[in-house]
């Protein structure tokens, strides 16, 4: 069952989507007051029953790299339900340019980039394209869980609708579909974007092989107006009718993952044939990472197949904004696509004593390879490379050493080398309560950075290795509801873009010191979750808030009808997100890159949202305003030099999970 809905006035009717076979029924949630109906039928017929469902949902996040998975909530709890922003409900600061599903960056250290992961493309990471972690919901019966929401045709921000289906297979199989879509015409001139991802992982297991993958397609089309021409008119005129410096270009972004890990067993030894497998969902979670015990050795196999295509296009001169004009085909030459394959194939041993020491080990080959056009050049290039993993583990803890280096091809000589120790005080089913990690990488620059030609940029660059080393430390007090996270960490030879948009590097040496902290609060109705974040670099190269802080600070009340045995949960309360005033960035349409700016200082800027929200069995609804300040400072509200953040608007949602 799918359940397709808009904005905008309408009558319900039959859908067919246009970009697959899915059909459905499309209803019509704008104006606000249609949404009435919908509530008060829930709200009654929820509290006159009070079935429960005995299916039990759990959700984990597996790593291919590490074959590791870590619980996580299930998106079925009322808290949090109001965090619908793809960006901040992630991560409290981004420089990011007024719209849902635009280009971003997160106001925090981002480590340095290797070869098969071009710069150029860090503004689309936010949206979790480039990460090595597939979500998963177990679950004993089909799960399905439905969530849209939106201002109507008032709000600029437009609408967000999430599909999400998920049921285990056989042997501890699983399938899980995630599909968003969002729409948003922008609160100012020419900043429409509409993009979607799509997410379709799977466990197969079998007795000597197990294969955990993923598919997706994220697709980002959005018009680009680069910024306001006068900053000073935000405030004294109405958002839609400010002038804006390109008025017929657009940008469109398509990325293609396929990664996975798939492992089998050498030399097995053959588990008894009358053996059932287990079906509960937790140990689908609790048994992904293992095939059997008895397994001395595992040949695995971790793959990332990435395909990244950027197109930018302007039907107008708009002379002035860039520069530099190269040529006079501005659709063609101002596009290129970057292909890469990147595999791990490992030996993997069975816990081996060597001594009074149980220790795992790990050896394996690392054949790359990429394939990178722009305009009317082709660049390929083969790498190979060697790794290895040494990690000791018992009840209290697990120490690690692994490292790689590229022995041939084009990042010949990149290395990378880290040591990790956890300590759990024996306390395993809450994870690490205790880490320390100190790491050594070196990256060959990007071959994107080395060479690129556009209609309004080009560039050659013999760039040299960066070196980058750090110490972390992660302190997780779960009897206390809090997390500590410090480190520092050193930087040679940094690439960035300078304030003209070029790529430059800095050969000196920089350090970034950083503390984050996190503590939730309880209190009998009163709940609360505080983020802060201190940070700071020895060079202007890496722009970054001094300080970055949030909190969610709400009323929880449990509401329960005893004759009906029916019960509602409510919330009200606020999203508060601050960092202090920097030196920011600025951001180049023709490229998708973000770079140094030195005009004005970006942040100082309170993001307050206001919301209230619901819950009825399987139900949530939410109520929400938006960006409160961002008329009263308006001066102040801009993430990115030229680009102010949204305006204030209000934001309605509903969620609705069941079981097939």
């Amino acid at each position: 069952m799918v359940l397709h809905s808009c904005g905008r006035v309408g009558r319900c009717r039959l859908f067919k989507s246009p970009d697959s076979s899915e059909s459905g029924l499309f209803v019509s949630l704008y104006p606000m007051k249609t949404l009435l109906p919908f509530f008060f039928f829930f709200l009654s017929s929820f509290i006159a029953s009070g079935q429960k469902t005995k299916n039990e949902v759990s959700r984990f996040q597996y790593n291919i790299n590490t074959q590791i998975s870590t619980p996580q909530e299930v998106d079925s709890s009322l808290t949090g339900s109001q965090s619908h922003h793809p960006l901040f409900s992630s991560f409290s600061s981004w420089s990011d340019l007024g719209n849902t599903g635009l280009p971003a960056l997160f106001n925090k250290y981002r480590p340095v980039r290797d070869a098969l992961n071009p710069l150029i493309f860090q503004g689309i990471d936010g949206y979790g394209v480039t990460n090595d972690n597939l979500i998963f919901t177990a679950t004993n019966n089909p799960f399905s869980l439905l969530n849209y929401n939106s201002g109507g045709t008032a709000d600029k921000n437009g609408q967000t609708i999430k599909a999400l289906f998920a049921r285990n297979l056989r042997n501890n199989g699983n399938i899980s579909f995630l599909g968003n879509y969002y729409n948003s015409e922008g609160h100012f001139n020419k900043q429409t974007c509409n993009s979607s991802v799509i997410h379709f992982n799977y466990i197969l297991n079998r007795k000597n092989y197990k294969l955990v993958t993923g598919i997706a397609r994220n697709s980002f089309k959005f018009s680009e107006n680069g910024g306001l021409k006068s900053d000073s008119e935000l405030g004294l005129y109405l958002p839609s009718t400010l002038s804006v410096n390109l008025n017929n270009a657009s940008s469109q972004i398509s990325v293609f993952t396929l990664k996975g890990s798939q492992s089998g067993s050498i030399n097995f030894k053959r588990k008894s044939s009358n053996q059932v497998p287990p079906t509960d969902s937790a140990l689908l979670e609790n048994n992904v990472d293992s095939l059997s015990n008895v397994t001395p050795i595992r040949l695995v196999h971790v793959f990332r197949v990435s395909k990244v295509s950027r197109r930018y296009s302007d039907a107008s001169s708009d002379a002035g904004f860039y520069m530099n004009t190269y040529s006079s085909d501005k659709i063609s030459k101002d596009s290129m696509s970057f292909f890469s394959f990147a595999n791990d194939v490992s030996l993997l041993s069975d816990t081996i004593s060597i001594g009074r020491f149980p220790l795992l080990f790990k050896a394996g080959v690392n054949p790359d390879f990429y394939h990178y056009q722009y305009a009317d050049s082709v660049s390929n290039s083969l790498s190979i490379g060697i790794n290895g993993k040494i990690t000791k583990v018992n009840e209290s803890g697990k120490m690690e050493l692994e490292g790689r280096w590229i022995a041939a091809g084009y990042p010949a000589g990149d290395y990378r080398l880290q040591g990790t120790y956890s300590l759990n005080h024996g306390q395993a089913n809450e994870g690490p309560l205790l880490e320390v990690r100190a790491f050594l990488r070196g990256c060959s620059p990007d071959p994107v950075i080395r060479n690129y030609l556009s209609n309004h940029f080009k560039w050659y660059n013999d760039f040299n290795r960066q070196h980058e080393s750090g110490i972390s430390l992660n302190w997780k007090i779960s009897k206390i509801k809090t997390d500590i996270e410090a480190s520092i960490i050193g930087n040679k030879g940094w690439i960035y873009f300078d304030s003209i948009g070029m790529p430059a590097q800095f050969n000196d040496r920089m350090t970034v010191f950083s503390i984050h902290g996190q503590k939730k609060f309880v209190a009998g109705v009163f709940r609360s979750s505080i983020s802060g974040l201190v940070q700071y670099s020895t060079s202007d190269k890496i722009r970054l808030p001094l300080f970055v802080g949030s909190t969610s600070t709400y009323m929880h009340h449990d509401i329960s009808f005893p004759k009906t045995g029916g019960s509602i949960q409510v919330e009200y309360g606020i999203d508060l997100n601050y960092s202090t005033g920097f030196f920011g960035y600025a951001y180049m349409p023709a490229t998708g890159i973000f770079y140094l700016e030195n005009e004005k200082k970006l942040g100082n800027y309170p993001l307050l949202n206001v919301f209230a929200q619901m819950k009825v069995k399987r139900t949530r609804v939410f109520v929400q305003w938006c960006q409160t300040f961002s008329d009263i400072l308006s001066d102040q509200s801009f993430a990115v030099l030229h680009y102010p953040s949204m305006r204030p608007h209000l934001k309605y949602g509903i969620y609705w999970h069941f079981y097939d």
